[in-house]
């Protein structure tokens, strides 16, 4: 994804910043559990 398009996905979900740190946390999570 694009920037512009992460901008509007989170907004449109109407995530707070935080709600997006732990979207970011989760996604490294999931991708390092794959990467073993």
């Amino acid at each position: 994804m694009q920037n512009i398009e992460n901008k509007e996905y989170y907004t449109l979900l109407g995530l707070t910043k935080q709600g997006k740190n732990d979207i970011i946390i989760m996604y490294e999570i999931i991708r390092n559990k794959n990467e073993r």
